[in-house]
């Protein structure tokens, strides 16, 4: 059973990337003392150290890839285990100003989801407006703002471990690109409206990447998780098909390359 105390699990998943190297943990976490839980998707040729991993860190290796929402959905069975009410959902990219952490400790134990604003470089990069055939991403002031209208990103949200639980988590078929949408509009069941801390992070994005060799297997990702995305009208679901549209014409464009609209095709236009 979950403690009525207000507990936090830190969750990070990582991708080629030694937890020490993570920024999430660097900045929000070098000074915390729980448990910290991290999911690490990293391939078998990416050689970790785990000799030297301190007693806190609860380490989970998947070398098949299964995605982040399967890391996220197995930290949340393994918080009610070991009784926290709050995951705090992070990234492994993701730079937190210093005194974070006291603004997530500060949450109430009623709150369902809780989340800051990110941005990059380029400006705003969550929350984002998400019932529009574009989404983008807003500026807003902290403060209580609708699901309905606005969706954070995974990094940074801290969700209430039963309502997690009670929304069936994340859909591990979505295993990385729209995950957090996904998640949203199933937590939206339990929550209508989210508080939007005082906090602004940096999130180190970027995407100048013009060879298509490198870019077609992470789009082949996206199309697989573009595939299962679950709706609930017929709008929600041509918007969605409207954006993948979108993002493989701007991928195309970019590369010169038919390859990202050939894989459209075979892999999610005649699969849905």
């Amino acid at each position: 059973m979950i403690s009525a105390t207000f507990s936090l699990l830190p969750v990070v998943v990582i991708y080629r990337c030694r937890w020490q190297d993570a920024l999430s943990i660097q900045s929000l976490l070098s000074h915390y003392s729980g448990a910290i839980y991290i999911g690490d998707n990293s391939p078998a040729d990416f050689k970790v150290d785990t000799a030297s991993l301190p007693e806190q860190l609860v380490y989970q290796r998947t070398i098949n890839n299964p995605g982040l929402s399967y890391h996220y959905n197995a930290a949340a069975h393994y918080a009610v285990t070991y009784g926290y009410t709050h995951l705090l959902l992070l990234d492994q990219d993701t730079l937190f100003p210093p005194h974070a952490l006291e603004q997530y400790l500060q949450i109430s134990e009623s709150t369902i989801v809780a989340a800051p604003s990110l941005t990059t470089h380029t400006g705003a990069f969550s929350p984002a407006t998400i019932d529009t055939w574009n989404i983008k991403a807003v500026s807003l002031p902290a403060g209580e703002h609708s699901l309905f209208d606005y969706a954070p990103v995974n990094s940074g949200l801290c969700v209430r471990v039963e309502d997690f639980l009670a929304v069936g988590g994340y859909n591990e078929k979505v295993m990385l690109d729209f995950a957090d949408f996904q998640f949203i509009r199933r937590i939206r069941q339990r929550s209508k409206y989210f508080p939007l801390l005082p906090l602004t992070v940096q999130q180190d994005f970027s995407n100048h990447q013009t060879r298509t060799e490198v870019l077609l297997p992470r789009f082949r990702l996206y199309i697989k998780s573009a595939r299962y995305c679950e709706f609930e009208t017929t709008k929600a679901k041509w918007q969605h098909h409207y954006q993948v549209l979108r993002h493989t014409l701007a991928l195309s464009l970019r590369t010169r390359s038919l390859r990202f609209l050939t894989t459209l095709f075979k892999h999610y236009l005649f699969q849905t």
